[in-house]
């Protein structure tokens, strides 16, 4: 499913500069630290403007795009007679659905986990018939881009009390979070470490992360260094 989830907080203005960015460009790239919440972005701007759309396609960049590619073009020709048929052929499916997507309007490609334009840059020549959407933690995949920044000290608060039912445990959390710079996927993570264990108290839970954890201590270092 690409609803986003419903603790989804303070991204409308994004959701709107993500629009405007696709209507004005016809792509745009989503990019962010990981964990910072692009692919929730994404599902919410699908959620709002799916109806904008004959076509969406979301493709997996960390794995191979061809059989995406081809699984793509097979459900595209089972609403097409057989004479119109995109071939499926592996060797060009590409070129293939390109030149499909060159002739229709209102369609939608999102690339998610995308390292480099380069996969992708024979659809970036159909700039102007559709929107092409990247995410990626490239900031300069594309000129065209929306960052997605860590939340607020008010949105985390507004988050978390999605998440969380005790005020203090709130304020403790979100004095954390601001100050070690959480992104939105940590601060849920710790919220719901917190649920599941409520004997820990939040100054517990961040020696947890910081000294004795080295699972919650790898996810960081991926946070921030990659």
């Amino acid at each position: 499913t690409y609803n986003p989830v419903p603790y989804f907080t303070n991204h409308n203005d994004t959701v709107a500069e993500l629009k405007k960015s696709l209507d004005e460009f016809g792509m745009v790239a989503v990019s962010g630290v990981k964990g910072s919440g692009k692919t929730e972005l994404v599902k919410k701007y699908i959620y709002n403007y799916h109806n904008n759309y004959k076509i969406i396609a979301i493709f997996d960049s960390k794995v191979d795009l061809i059989p995406q590619l081809v699984n793509f073009a097979n459900s595209i020709n089972e609403t097409l007679p057989e004479a119109e048929h995109i071939s499926l052929d592996y060797n060009n499916i590409q070129s293939n659905l390109i030149n499909y997507l060159r002739y229709k309007e209102k369609w939608l490609l999102i690339f998610d986990n995308l390292l480099t334009n380069k996969d992708i840059q024979n659809f970036l020549s159909l700039k102007g018939k559709g929107h092409i959407m990247v995410v990626s933690l490239n900031s300069n995949i594309l000129k065209s881009k929306v960052v997605v920044n860590n939340l607020s000290e008010i949105y985390i608060k507004e988050l978390l009390a999605k998440l969380l039912k005790e005020p203090e445990l709130i304020e403790e959390l979100t004095k954390v979070a601001v100050e070690q710079g959480y992104p939105t996927a940590l601060i849920v993570d710790s919220a719901v470490f917190l649920m599941n264990h409520p004997h820990y108290s939040v100054k517990e839970y961040t020696e947890k992360v910081s000294e004795n954890n080295e699972v919650i201590r790898n996810y960081l270092n991926l946070v921030f260094n990659e």
